[in-house]
């Protein structure tokens, strides 16, 4: 009785196929494995697919503080413009969206700009998630004396929904919704007299301003990018020395937005979420 294993085979004591086993095994036999596996990988071309994913229903944001309902909104100018804008989470969330496409066009300093944003973000978020940590160690001692203390939530919280096209953008609402989180947290330390008033502001008006001046830059930074001649920068260019309009290019963006990095400009260091182009895509869409 022949006990070499084929692909129907029976199984060694072990469950496994041995190397003698394997060895023994006809030509005939490898050869129609090998079509097995093939076959499986390739889909019946009768059978439907699955469609595209979607989302069953909409993401939205839910905030207790108006800190951090202004600090997603932003504001607008007064008519007299003496006040101006305020660039809020939302408005940030569009300029990294709109990077992100000038960055699967392959644009090097859009990709630039997205790599820093999302490390000074991280940052920020590091140090949020540090101070609400501080105050949750805070509310827990006072719970081992005996003291329940609640953290405060809103009487008519405000349910936003987020319609982002892009990863970006729901990074953006984690960072507010983690503001919002500490700025709960610390106003309730202050009610319930484990923080002064000028401590409990001091430190949710220093964070606030943090923020708000990463969307700002995020903004400007998107509206320089974007302008008629940097949108059409490429890596290219820098080779290009004989095609005048690259070379203008270059020394635009040069001059704007300084030496770019050598990972950045070989694509050793890319942006979290850009994706560039392939001839599959005719823009940098999956990001939508």
């Amino acid at each position: 009785m022949s006990h070499s294993l084929g692909v129907n085979g029976p199984a060694s004591h072990s469950g496994l196929v041995d190397s003698e086993s394997i060895e023994r095994e006809s030509p005939l036999s490898l050869k129609r494995s090998a079509t097995l596996t093939q076959t499986a990988q390739r889909p019946n071309e009768n059978f439907a697919l699955p469609g595209r994913l979607s989302n069953p229903s909409k993401d939205q944001m839910c905030l207790h503080t108006r800190e951090a309902a202004r600090l997603f909104t932003g504001s607008f100018a007064d008519r007299k413009k003496t006040i101006p804008a305020i660039m809020g989470g939302r408005n940030c969330a569009a300029a990294m969206k709109s990077m992100a496409y000038l960055s699967g066009e392959d644009n090097p300093y859009a990709d630039w700009a997205l790599v820093r944003l999302m490390q000074r973000l991280e940052v920020l978020r590091e140090r949020l998630k540090k101070m609400s940590t501080e105050s949750i160690a805070q509310l827990e001692h006072s719970r081992t004396l005996g003291l329940q203390l609640s953290v405060l939530v809103s009487n008519r919280p405000l349910t936003i929904d987020l319609g982002f096209r892009s990863p970006y953008g729901f990074v953006v609402a984690q960072t507010v919704v983690e503001f919002d989180y500490f700025v709960r947290l610390t106003q309730t330390l202050m009610q319930r007299g484990l923080l002064s008033q000028a401590i409990a502001g001091s430190q949710i008006l220093n964070m606030s301003q943090n923020i708000f001046r990463l969307f700002q830059k995020a903004v400007r930074q998107e509206t320089l990018l974007s302008s008629e001649l940097l949108k059409h920068i490429k890596r290219s260019d820098f080779l290009a020395v004989n095609d005048e309009s690259a070379v203008k290019r270059c020394a635009k963006a040069l001059s704007t937005f300084g030496q770019l990095p050598a990972e950045v400009l070989s694509k050793t260091l890319r942006p979290a979420f850009a994706l560039y182009q392939s001839p599959m895509h005719s823009r940098a869409g999956d990001l939508r």
